[in-house]
């Protein structure tokens, strides 16, 4: 059944990115819930970080189709910032001030609100046709809320730039935390908005400061947007479920001042509930400045639901990422086969449970196989489809079945083609990853043989935190104590089992040396629900072992 070309293709067609996957009904089968809806689906404003291919978008793609499908009166908005926040400006441009930047984001999601409302008064489901009065006012609201998303572009198009020297005015009066940003706020809270003769200044390394002043009798009035948003809500009596994917897609020092404006309107309406996606390192939702607070307090404004990064890491839940991602398998293979799934894996669709178990005993050679194959991935159910498809390219004729070592030499290609390579390409960054992980290497896997490590927080750099992100590295758990140093936070770090599999390529560590117990362990069971019995053999044995309270005298930032 595996060299069935029909299975290979599918494997091929599956989406890498549920951005490209238009089919509705797609997202719909080929996810697999496991309480994350029911988590998702309250009142509260929540958070779900992640780092790139958790499935955060697809989550929340499912989550808007559930919502729409739903007979109760809800609705759920999704709105992807890589599509609407580059679109209609140059956004990474120079010239643009930050204050035009940020205002700018603020706007286009009111015209996502704005254009979604007017799709949703009018279709028939919310509003009864036969109370004009209410529609005269419905429409009367739309048009307010309309023409106070133009004023916003009135406001930014009557920016005035004048240049001035950093040596004639060496003394600021701007307000401390947001000089980060190179924005200043001079006379003017965000209480009352930007009115006429209001300046704000953005200051650079150069001998010179550009001050931007705004002349307009028009502010940047919340009032208007919150008693629109409410009425037009109020008359539909209809819930609205705001989905903001790639929140990190914004540069991080605008962040703050993005959710502020999210706060005076999104968020004081009963009627609108947001959800954000975002990748935890590349997101600042709040700055304290010397007066007072700008943007979202997390625990306050907004909660963490989801970490992808945490529950499906699988040396942290190894029973749960199992059967996840077996089921995620499942179901994605089941959508791309359609009507040819049953027969090429002989499955029995009346016998519900454990489907996915089969399958994967289809797949695979062996126990050993499904586990380092599920094991490679590290959670990241983007990183396990393409190790799937490097197993079928490195399938032998002579296999009826994938092994493992056709699991590890997939999982060594799939590393050095995307992650290493990766690496390569953040310039910015490239002389220091490089050494440091370099480093990494050489004191955790050469010299103690094994992935884990402790390391004190305050070192968690942009250079670590470049190499979480990539996937090189995984943080096994947050806040730890160190019991020789109670009164510092310290950090638990894996590096990437797929790095591990490509240095065994390279003959530089053995499996059986790395993970000598737990393999062994493993081999005598045939059964795999035993896989979750058995800690990683390194976490358990070694992790005192390395603990990196300090970096050696090597070029980092």
């Amino acid at each position: 059944m595996i060299k069935d070309r029909r299975v290979k293709a599918a494997v091929s067609k599956i989406a890498r990115n549920a951005h490209k996957e238009l089919s509705e009904e797609a997202i719909k089968y080929s996810f697999n819930n496991d309480g994350l809806i029911e988590r998702l689906y309250n009142v509260n404003h929540q958070i779900v970080f992640g780092r790139r291919g958790t499935g955060k978008t697809h989550l929340f793609k499912f989550f808007s189709a559930y919502i729409n499908n739903n007979p109760e009166n809800e609705y759920a908005l999704y709105i992807d910032l890589l599509s609407i926040s580059g679109s209609s400006h140059s956004m990474n441009e120079s010239r643009h001030s930050n204050y035009t930047k940020y205002v700018h984001i603020y706007k286009d999601l009111l015209s996502e609100i704005h254009k979604t409302l007017c799709e949703i008064a009018f279709s028939g489901r919310y509003l009864k046709p036969s109370n004009c009065e209410e529609e005269i006012e419905l429409r009367k609201e739309l048009d307010c809320l309309a023409d106070a998303i133009l004023q916003i572009d009135t406001i930014i198009s009557n920016v005035r730039v004048e240049e001035r020297s950093n040596k004639s005015h060496s003394s600021s009066t701007s307000r401390d935390k947001a000089a980060e940003i190179g924005i200043h706020f001079t006379g003017v809270t965000f209480e009352g908005g930007l009115a006429k003769g209001h300046s704000i200044s953005s200051r650079n390394e150069s001998d010179y400061y550009r001050v931007y002043e705004i002349d307009n009798h028009e502010n940047l009035v919340y009032r208007t947007v919150n008693y629109s948003l409410d009425r037009i809500l109020s008359i539909l009596d209809v819930k609205l479920f705001v989905m903001i994917d790639e929140w990190s897609s914004i540069d991080v020092n605008l962040q703050p001042y993005c959710a502020e404006l999210m706060r005076r309107t999104l968020f004081t309406n009963n009627r609108i509930i947001v959800k954000l996606a975002a990748i935890e390192f590349r997101t600042k939702l709040c700055v304290i400045t010397s007066q007072n607070r700008i943007g979202l307090e997390m625990g306050s404004d907004i909660y963490i639901v989801l970490d992808f990064d945490n529950i499906f890491l699988f040396d942290e839940n190894p029973d749960k990422v199992i059967e996840h991602m077996s089921k995620l398998l499942y179901n994605h293979l089941k959508v791309a086969l359609k009507d040819d799934f049953i027969g090429i894996f002989k499955l029995n669709e009346s016998e519900a449970t454990h489907q996915h178990e089969k399958l994967m005993r289809s797949l695979f050679d062996d126990d050993i196989a499904r586990l380092y194959f599920i094991k490679c991935a590290e959670g990241n159910p983007r990183d396990l489809i393409n190790i799937l498809d490097k197993c079928f390219e490195h399938l032998k004729d002579s296999e009826s079945t994938i092994t493992l070592e056709n699991v590890l030499t997939s999982a060594k290609y799939w590393y050095s083609s995307a992650k290493e390579s990766n690496l390569s390409k953040e310039s910015d960054l490239s002389t220091d990853l490089m050494p440091r992980f370099k480093y990494l290497v050489n004191r955790v896997i050469e010299l103690e043989s094994t992935r884990s490590f402790i390391l004190k927080e305050r070192l968690f750099d942009t250079t670590l935190q470049m190499l979480h992100e990539k996937r090189i590295i995984h943080i096994l758990k947050k806040r730890h104590t160190y019991f020789s140093d109670l009164g510092e936070p310290y950090l638990v770090f894996i590096i990437d089992f797929a790095y591990c599999a490509y240095l065994m390529g390279q003959q530089r560590i053995n499996l059986d040396i790395f993970d000598k117990d737990e393999y062994e362990k493993l081999m005598r069971f045939a059964e795999p629900l035993e896989y979750h019995s058995y800690t990683m053999y390194d976490l358990k044995r070694n992790i005192r072992n390395v603990v990196i309270d300090s970096w050696p005298d090597i070029h980092v930032s």
